[in-house]
């Protein structure tokens, strides 16, 4: 019985023990925890104040030094792919009993890879179409113990990127960090799911965030029957037997109509910024996948009848190849919308777009694939024994992606509509054939637009990637689609939300052990820190792997950098 009690004395000494021991490094992290929050507060304070000089108290129960390391982080901006800053960070952190806390570029951060977390916020600020970016770099001792710290301004550099007003371009963030998950989290509250991407690469602990701010996804026009884009190789081709535009042309190519078959304006070699579409309509197939209150339909099926002002789904793609097996589209209650996530063949089918006159309302389609027509009709339809002379492009409008293919064919094809699919460098090479075309995948070698074989006609615009006409083929450029805007009718959070101003600055800021008796940067080491909005938050960088128990101290001075 003695022994017993014994060992039972035993076994609760030892549990009470680690239950102790628990206890008291749950404490400590915890004042750890704080006292990088405040470390945070005070160097934000010096940094993007007007006061020049702080002193805090470092107070980790170790008692012992913190290191600095730079280059532990790299931050880059991206500007219409031009890269406007390129910075390196490095980080102060704790670590022990497996725990990490972390103060990097303004944040305190806690955990590593994919399970860090935010502690503190980094002081980035995105607020009605500005993005204000300053970075603190920190400087001072390499070590830096417990107990009281000297902080102190030593300068600003302000703006460091010759960019600031970018309404209407892609602006792009990168973030190489350790504690990438943490950032990711932190974006995420300040625009939104879309616009912001994680990426787990390499393996390990080391991951990069990439938010994207601006860049209107549709940012072009219907002001000409054909616009070719593609490069140095979006040209027009005007070629045998009798085919014919009617309308201005332009092309960022070269535009060869050896027999004056163009009566507009005719425009080569032009310049195009037109944003291709890929993006965008991915996200938008994405989007009604998983939402419920969209209906699935598979027209390829007996057709289908469509309305209401609804927005359709066709996971598929659909082949219209049996007369009746129609799209009636009825616009008497709204814009309708489907999205298909494949390729669309009318062969005898039609689509017909009905009760469009006097509205503004259209019927769009979003495609993943190609679009091909032989004998059919696609359009606003009305009028049909005068072969449909009153109908309106406007109410009918195709967007692709930049690998679009175009090919309509066939003595009695009508296309009334628009199609927009612009492209940086053309989708075919040139041995390759348009398999867009209902007969042949063969014919028309090179081309991504194809009208021709037959005369097939078309009302409307075409913006896409080089285009041919042959034979009798004709198109006529609807004036009254020049004051149409394509649209990818995206809700808010779908799309990166709106840059108007980018501001990036580096204020550098000394940490040094107080009594050093020098607040200058010591023994060369420096580290950049990260992005810092209203003095608020802090930011410091040095990556330190210390060994279990020891506090790591704030980073030596290590630039921020953006990405190209």
């Amino acid at each position: 019985m003695m022994g017993f009690v014994a060992a039972a004395s035993v076994s609760l000494f030892v549990v009470g023990t680690a239950t102790v021991d628990q206890t008291r490094d749950t404490a400590q992290e915890n004042q750890v925890e704080n006292t990088f929050r405040q470390f945070n507060k005070d160097v934000s304070s010096v940094a993007f104040g007007r006061q020049k000089y702080r002193s805090m108290e470092f107070d980790i129960q170790d008692q012992t030094a913190a290191f600095r390391q730079e280059n532990t982080g790299q931050i880059r901006v991206v500007v219409d792919g031009t890269e406007i800053v390129n910075k390196q960070v490095g980080s102060l952190v704790y670590e022990k009993s497996g725990e990490t806390i972390a103060y990097q570029a303004g944040g305190v951060w806690r955990g590593t890879g994919e399970e860090s977390r935010m502690v503190s916020r980094p002081p980035v600020e995105y607020q009605n179409g500005s993005l204000t970016f300053p970075i603190p770099a920190l400087d001072g001792d390499e070590s830096v113990q417990a107990g009281q710290v000297d902080i102190n301004k030593m300068k600003t550099e302000s703006p460091i990127n010759n960019v600031g007003f970018v309404e209407g371009k892609l602006v792009t963030l990168y973030i190489t960090s350790k504690y990438y998950q943490g950032w990711a989290q932190y974006f995420r509250t300040q625009t939104n799911d879309v616009a912001v991407e994680v990426d787990h690469s390499p393996a390990g602990d080391v991951g990069t965030v990439k938010v994207k701010l601006g860049k209107p996804v549709a940012n072009g026009d219907f002001e000409d029957g054909v616009m070719a884009t593609g490069g140095d190789d979006g040209d027009i081709s005007m070629g045998n037997g009798d085919p014919g535009i009617n309308g201005p042309v332009a092309a960022t190519g070269d535009i060869d109509d050896p027999g004056n078959d163009i009566s507009g304006t005719k425009t080569p070699n032009k310049e195009s910024d037109l944003y291709e579409l890929d993006e965008a309509i991915d996200r938008k197939v994405d989007e009604v996948s998983s939402d419920g209150s969209v209906i699935t339909v598979n027209p390829e099926s007996g057709g289908a009848s469509l309305g209401g002002g609804n927005t359709y789904y066709d996971p598929n793609g659909f082949s219209l190849s049996d007369s009746g097996d129609d799209i009636v589209v009825d616009l008497s209650s709204g814009n309708v919308t489907l999205v298909v996530d494949g390729d669309m063949e009318l062969t005898d089918g039609d689509i017909k777009v009905k009760n469009a006159g006097g509205t503004d309302y259209a019927f769009r389609i979003y495609s993943t694939g190609d679009f091909g027509m032989k004998n059919a009709f696609a359009g606003d339809y009305r009028d049909e024994t005068s072969g449909h002379s009153a109908s309106s492009a406007q109410h009918f409008q195709v967007y692709g992606t930049s690998e679009m293919l175009v090919g309509l064919q066939g003595g009695s094809t009508r296309f009334v509509g628009t199609i927009y699919a612009p492209r940086n460098e053309p989708a075919l090479e040139d041995d390759e054939g348009n398999h867009a075309l209902p007969s042949s995948e063969d014919d028309c070698e090179g081309w991504d637009v194809c009208v021709y074989k037959g005369s097939s006609a078309v009302k409307g615009a075409i913006v896409a990637g080089p285009t041919k006409f042959e034979q009798s083929a004709g198109m006529t450029y609807d004036t009254s689609l020049t004051d149409i805007q394509p649209t990818l009718e995206l809700d808010d959070g779908v799309l990166p939300p709106p840059i108007t101003f980018l501001k990036v600055s580096v204020h550098t800021v000394g940490v040094n052990n107080s009594g050093a008796g020098n607040l200058a940067p010591a023994g060369g080491l420096g580290a950049s820190a990260s992005v810092a909005s209203p003095p608020t938050t802090a930011t410091g960088f040095a990556t330190v792997t210390a060994p279990s128990g020891v506090v790591a101290a704030p980073a030596v001075r290590a630039e921020t950098g953006f990405d190209r």
